[in-house]
């Protein structure tokens, strides 16, 4: 029998164990462990408790808390959680966890190198989960969640509710939207940023993989051309208001752009202009 990895955590850990068995192997297990500065395969926690029992002929029932942990880059100030299994089939009852003013909660199932399991976060900071992308971010996130299929290529669909934040220096109020990926494709059936009165709506697919295929609309209503260029990383003194509708096509290295542009009340280099359209290609 293997004993779950608890056992091979590094750090400073101690605990108790009741082991019987024979010749032939494990039979039974009932222990507590505790460590301080634990670390195993990229996840770290200041403190880690936890308390194992397995039945002669069953499974292993694993109960735990940490706290300052961090999984690749998301830290929790707090988890506690319940598994039961052995070797490659495990089942989550519970993973709960605290950040910030965030939780989170998860629940599922792993199997043969896959999962099936269901996310759900409240209030969490956004800015943790675009650093993991490397874009920079601030604001509060929600979601839900359903990841499905094997670990290297999930599955997964889900929806998600962010305010009063921006990305990448772009603002807003409010952003909603739906998205699902079966592994290789991104498909957003809707996705709407929200800025005073204005928004965007974008629709389409996104390539996971290879060279990132692109197929997207995407419809821009009354929004301030100043704050767009701010996200464009761009000092062009282009002030006013901006509505636009937008077709991409090719691939994320080297899109193509099509649509309408409409601008009104605004400037450029410091002239005034009161009304203007255009279509681009």
């Amino acid at each position: 029998e293997r004993i779950p990895n608890i056992f091979s955590l590094s750090g400073t850990i101690s605990g108790r164990a009741s082991v019987q068995g024979n010749a032939a192997g494990i039979e039974s297990v009932s222990g507590d462990a505790e460590g301080t500065d634990v670390s195993y395969d990229g996840i770290s926690a200041g403190h880690v408790s936890a308390l194992l029992n397995k039945e002669a002929g069953g499974i292993w029932h694993i109960a735990f808390d940490g706290t300052s942990v961090s999984a690749r880059g998301a830290e929790a100030e707090a988890i506690q959680g319940y598994a039961e299994g052995d070797g490659d089939h495990w089942t989550i009852s519970y993973l709960n966890g605290k950040s910030g003013d965030g939780a989170f909660s998860l629940s599922g199932s792993y199997e043969d190198g896959s999962v099936d399991l269901f996310l759900r976060m409240g209030q969490a900071d956004l800015g943790e989960f675009a650093g993991l992308a490397g874009v920079s971010a601030q604001g509060r996130i929600s979601l839900n969640a359903e990841i499905r299929g094997p670990l290297d290529a999930p599955a997964f669909s889900g929806s998600f509710h962010a305010e009063d934040g921006n990305i990448r220096g772009m603002h807003f109020d409010s952003a909603d939207g739906e998205l699902e990926s079966d592994g290789t494709t991104l498909t957003i059936s809707s996705l709407r940023w929200r800025e005073g009165p204005g928004y965007h709506d974008i629709r389409g697919t996104v390539g996971i993989r290879g060279d990132h295929a692109l197929h997207l609309t995407a419809e821009t209503e009354k929004m301030r051309i100043e704050n767009l260029m701010a996200a464009a990383d761009t000092n062009l003194p282009v002030t006013g208001w901006l509505s636009n509708r937008m077709t991409v096509s090719g691939t994320l290295s080297n899109p193509e752009l099509s649509g309408t542009v409409h601008v009104w009340d605004g400037s450029i280099l410091g002239e005034l202009f009161e009304n203007g359209t255009a279509q681009y290609r």
